[in-house]
C-alpha cells in the first residue's frame, strides 16, 4: 500500500501547533520549551517530495452501465485531476470487465460510481470486492439524487446497499433526497441544489479548504448506532425527502467515512456533483461548481491518510510525545497560574449555557406536541454533547430525537 503523502501529518500536526501558539503568547515563561518541542517534532517529519514513495492506485469502475464515466466523456475532469496531483494513478475498469480479486489486488481504491440501468454487481463481484477489503482496500461508493427522470442517472440505493450489505457494514443509501427550502442554504431558491459549508463537515480532511460546495443528493443512513463515523451532513433546515407524503424533518448525512478492519470506506450520496455534466440552473459543468473538485481530491486524500498510519506508525509515537508536551503545559497552568485556568474553560461553560437553553425550548416544544421543532432542538443538543464527547447525555438526546421523528 502506500507510503507517501506526509503533508496530512504536517496538516494534523499544524492544528496543534496553532494550539500551543496561542497559549504560549499567554504563558511566556514556558514559551521556550515548547518551541523547541515543535521545531524537533516538526523536522523530524518527512516530506513526500523527498522520497522515493509509490502512489496510490485507483480503479474507477465502468462496467455497470454507468451514465458518468471517463470513457463516454462525462467523467472526465474530475479523474484526469486527480491524476495531475501527483499522488493518485487513476485506471478505468472498463464495461464488459467484471470486478474480481485478481484485477482489485493491484489497487489501493475503488471507485464505483452510480450504476445505471440492466446491470447488478454479481455474487462473484461482491465476494471479491470483500476479500480485497479485508486486506486493507478502500472503497468510494457513490449514489445520486433519486427524485429526477433520467432513469439511466437515478441513484440506485438497492444495487449498492447490495455491496455494503455483505461487506456487514450497517450503512445504506435510501430512495429520499436531501431538501432544504431556506432560501439561505440552498442555492438560488432551488431546495434541491443545496449549499454546504465548511461547518457541515465533521472530518478535517474532507473539509479541508473547503467553503462552499453545492450539493444534489440523496440521503445516507446509518442503521446502528455503534457506528464509529464522520463526514458531512445537511444545513439546519434540511430533511429527508421521500415523497410529498414522507418527510424526516432532520439534517441527513449525505456523505461518510468509516472503517472496517483495515479498509476505510466512503459513501456518497451525488455521482453527478464531481461530473462534466452542465448544472441547467447555474450554467456551468459540476465539476467547478464551488469547491466541488476540492472535495473530489478530499475524499481520497481521507481514503489515503488510514494507510500512511499502518505504513507509519513511528508518526504515532510522535504524536504521543507532542501530546504529553501538552499535558505538562497544562499541569504547569493548574498549579500555577489558577488565575488564567477559567479563561480558558469559559467557551466551554458558554456551550453548556447555550445546551440548557436549547433544552429548555426542545422540552417546551414536546409538551406543546410541537414534535418537529423538538427535535430540531434535541438534535442541535446531541450534536454539542457529542462535540463535548459526553456520550451518555449524547444517547439520551438522540433517543429523544428518535421519538420525536416518529411521533412527528
Amino acid at each position: 500500500m502506500n507510503q507517501n503523502n506526509f503533508k496530512y501529518f504536517e496538516l494534523i500536526y499544524s492544528s496543534y501547533f496553532k494550539i500551543v501558539i496561542e497559549l504560549t503568547k499567554k504563558y511566556m515563561s514556558i514559551n521556550i520549551i515548547i518551541i523547541l518541542l515543535i521545531i524537533q517534532i516538526f523536522t523530524l517529519i518527512p516530506h513526500s517530495n523527498s522520497l522515493n514513495s509509490s502512489k496510490l492506485m485507483v480503479l474507477f469502475d465502468e462496467s455497470h452501465n454507468q451514465y458518468f464515466t471517463y470513457s463516454n466523456g462525462n467523467f472526465v475532469s474530475a479523474l484526469d485531476y486527480l491524476n495531475q496531483s501527483g499522488n493518485f494513478i487513476v485506471k478505468l475498469n472498463k464495461n464488459g470487465t467484471q470486478l474480481n480479486y485478481t484485477i482489485l489486488k493491484n489497487y489501493d481504491i475503488l471507485v464505483i460510481p452510480n450504476p445505471g440501468n440492466g446491470t447488478t454487481f454479481t455474487l462473484f463481484e461482491v465476494e471479491s470486492i470483500i476479500n480485497w477489503t479485508k486486506e486493507g482496500g478502500c472503497l468510494l461508493i457513490m449514489s445520486d439524487y433519486y427524485h429526477q427522470s433520467n432513469l439511466q442517472k437515478r441513484g440506485k440505493p438497492f444495487l449498492l446497499n447490495n455491496i455494503l450489505g455483505n461487506l456487514s457494514i450497517p450503512i445504506e443509501f435510501t430512495t429520499a433526497d436531501i431538501v432544504d427550502e431556506d432560501q439561505s442554504e440552498n442555492y438560488n431558491g432551488e431546495p434541491t441544489l443545496i449549499k454546504i459549508n465548511y461547518l457541515q463537515f465533521s472530518n478535517s480532511i474532507l473539509g479541508s479548504k473547503i467553503s462552499n460546495v453545492i450539493i444534489r443528493s440523496s440521503c445516507i443512513n446509518i442503521t446502528a448506532p455503534y457506528l464509529k463515523y464522520d463526514g458531512a451532513y445537511g444545513p439546519t433546515m434540511s430533511y429527508y425527502y421521500f415523497s410529498s407524503l414522507h418527510k424526516i424533518y432532520s439534517p441527513p448525512y449525505w456523505l461518510l467515512r468509516f472503517q472496517v478492519g483495515r479498509s476505510l470506506i466512503i459513501t456518497c450520496g451525488a455521482t453527478e456533483m464531481f461530473s462534466d455534466s452542465i448544472n441547467p440552473s447555474i450554467g456551468v459543468k459540476w465539476y467547478s461548481i464551488g469547491d466541488n473538485l476540492r472535495l473530489w481530491v478530499n475524499i481520497f486524500n481521507a481514503l489515503a491518510l488510514q494507510d500512511n498510519i499502518i505504513v507509519w506508525p513511528f508518526y504515532l509515537i510522535l504524536t504521543i510525545v507532542f501530546l504529553c508536551g501538552l499535558l505538562g503545559l497544562f499541569v504547569y497552568n493548574k498549579w500555577f497560574l489558577v488565575k488564567k485556568t477559567s479563561k480558558m474553560f469559559f467557551s466551554i461553560e458558554e456551550i453548556n449555557l447555550e445546551r440548557s437553553n436549547i433544552l429548555k425550548l426542545a422540552r417546551q416544544c414536546y409538551s406543546n406536541n410541537d414534535f418537529r421543532n423538538a427535535a430540531r432542538y434535541y438534535r442541535r443538543a446531541l450534536k454539542i454533547s457529542e462535540k463535548l464527547n459526553e456520550q451518555d447525555k449524547a444517547e439520551s438526546y438522540r433517543e429523544k430525537l428518535n421519538e420525536c421523528l416518529k411521533k412527528h
